[in-house]
């Protein structure tokens, strides 16, 4: 389906729910989110397709290249101890996983 097609059913959709008074701000939101779909669409085909840990795989997007994709990696998993510190912090759950490292998490 061409870009132009989805952007029509969008908007016959964003009618049908909104009324034609909030559509546009449906329109307009599809058009900034679509990349950000795509991203998480390519992404998702590198964890479940390519060879490696995780962590390589999710840096696969950006590089296969091994001195970039370690560059990327080593980001990730970064990213994902300041992530996984806020999350403890703000929304307290059981962890399932107890005495598990972030790094093991993913291999």
């Amino acid at each position: 389906m061409r870009q132009g097609n989805i952007r029509h059913a969008f908007a016959a959709i964003a009618l049908g729910l909104f009324g034609s008074a909030n559509a546009s701000v449906v329109m307009n939101g599809t058009r900034y989110i679509y990349p950000y779909l795509l991203a998480a669409w390519r992404i998702r085909g590198h964890l479940r397709k390519d060879a490696g840990d995780v962590w390589t795989r999710a840096a696969n997007y950006h590089s296969r290249t091994p001195t970039f994709n370690a560059r990327y990696r080593a980001d990730l998993i970064r990213r994902a101890v300041r992530w996984t510190t806020w999350l403890d912090r703000h929304f307290p759950t059981h962890d399932a996983v107890v005495g598990a490292d972030l790094t093991e998490r993913g291999t």
